[in-house]
């Protein structure tokens, strides 16, 4: 329920930021209650090639269990025009 309260509070933040990745980080994080999450904006294909307009958003072990709630802050979240991919981080 603190992650709902949170979301509500910085609502004013979270939509000034909307399709950033400072937005998008802030959403995750608030709306899991877990920090760590990272956005790499440079993602290469199997060729190495940069893949345009593409994300890869590495996301905490412990947020492995919001994985849906995740996908679908970030498909309202993001442009429309980007794509994007999960990459579950490895607890340490």
């Amino acid at each position: 329920m603190s992650c709902l309260r949170d979301l509500i509070a910085n609502a004013a933040f979270l939509s000034q930021w909307r399709g950033t990745n400072k937005g998008l980080l802030a959403f995750l994080e608030l709306a899991t209650g877990i920090d760590g999450f990272k956005i790499e904006e440079t993602v290469l294909d199997d060729s190495q090639k940069i893949k345009p307009f593409h994300l890869k958003i590495l996301v905490p072990a412990a947020a492995e269990q919001f994985t849906d709630l995740i996908r679908r802050i970030v498909d309202t979240e993001k442009p429309i025009y980007v794509t994007y991919e999960l990459e579950m981080l490895k607890s340490s």
